[in-house]
């Protein structure tokens, strides 16, 4: 998922992508120029998806990109103003922000979690992730194809699950490592 500050940005981003052989991947821009999933409104979007079928017997495969737009509705959340999903002042306000936020710590109803978890539900989503058909499974499918409102539920349970906060600090140990060698 890549997200374009400006909306005539999404289909020149999306053609290159399938120019250099992207199977799947979404160009977004939020109505305000803001290059990520809005939460204040409509966000513009080009998904790209591989299309199979057959042709003399071998699977053709092309890629087919789809225009749509996306609301905080379609993930079953309410709208909020971006001055609400504002980040903190400091790299310390920011680094409390994602822990409470990956601890579970944010109240259900909070704006940065709700922008946090659409973005995350979409990632979801253009992954495959929530193609399934378990019994819990929602499958309910909205603009562009996608189960936005899976994502969500799965984006939901990464972080009360703890699993959200694990696999950061499992980058973070590698970074370190990293840095050290």
């Amino acid at each position: 998922m890549i997200g374009v500050k400006k909306r005539d940005l999404v289909e020149v981003f999306a053609e290159a992508l399938k120019l250099n052989g992207a199977k799947k991947a979404m160009v977004v821009c939020g109505a305000e120029d803001l290059d990520e999933i809005s939460c204040a409104g409509k966000t513009y979007c080009a998904r790209l998806q591989e299309r199979r079928g057959h042709k003399n017997a071998e699977e053709d495969r092309e890629v087919d990109i789809e225009h749509f737009t996306l609301e905080p509705e379609d993930f079953g959340l309410p709208a909020h103003p971006l001055n609400t999903v504002s980040p903190g002042l400091t790299p310390e306000e920011n680094a409390s922000i994602l822990h409470k936020l990956l601890t579970n710590q944010l109240q259900d109803d909070d704006p940065i979690l709700h922008f946090v978890l659409m973005n995350t539900a979409a990632l979801f989503v253009v992954a495959g992730v929530c193609e399934t058909d378990e019994a819990e499974t929602i499958k309910e499918v909205g603009p562009g194809g996608g189960r936005w409102k899976e994502g969500m539920r799965l984006a939901k349970m990464a972080i009360s699950s703890g699993k959200a906060f694990e696999m950061i600090r499992g980058f973070a140990e590698i970074t370190s490592e990293l840095s050290q060698q």
